[in-house]
């Protein structure tokens, strides 16, 4: 990530911290009921990945994080890929930095 971000490690665990302070565990039981709805989602994509797409339709969020192809198939959830982590990353450090 130092290499494709750009930043220097300390600039780098500084975005890293960022983003852990806005993650939060989710118990299996506050999203099965979603599970039913993802199955038909990811069905002919890929079960594997139902449990992430009923997380993501039963919590507040703005999408998932994931490189993997499958989630861009599907049209539920927005799909992030590492890149755009990546610059939504920098440009939160830019912001606190003019500030």
């Amino acid at each position: 990530m130092i290499q494709k971000s750009g930043k220097s490690e300390e600039e780098l665990k500084k975005l890293l911290n960022i983003l852990l302070e806005n993650l939060n565990l989710v118990p299996i039981d506050e999203y099965k009921d979603q599970m039913d709805e993802a199955l038909k989602t990811m069905n002919k994509i890929d079960e594997k990945d139902t449990q992430f797409i009923a997380l993501a339709m039963s919590i507040k969020n703005d999408g998932i994080w994931s490189n993997d192809k499958h989630f861009d198939q599907q049209k539920k959830i927005r799909n992030y890929k590492s890149v755009d982590i990546i610059n939504l990353l920098k440009k939160i450090s830019n912001a606190e930095s003019k500030n």
